[in-house]
């Protein structure tokens, strides 16, 4: 199975028989994604910032240790 790092771990730590052995090493980077209609772009903007600004206050990674690690 071909998945992101962040599924990843949390499958291995749901279930410690799986293995991510390159999840300290991930080929690409990608902090957050939101799937949403297109076209929307005032909505994409505020999606944007809502998310930059979870971000820079500390709740997005304190959700990701939280979550998925």
């Amino acid at each position: 199975m071909i998945t992101d790092t962040f599924e990843a771990v949390r499958y291995v730590h749901m279930n410690p028989a799986l293995a991510a052995p390159l999840a300290d090493r991930p080929f690409t980077v990608i902090n957050k994604a939101a799937l949403m209609q297109q076209g929307d772009q005032p909505w994409l903007n505020y999606v944007n910032f809502v998310l930059e600004e979870l971000e820079a206050d500390g709740t997005l990674p304190q959700l990701r240790e939280k979550y998925l690690r």
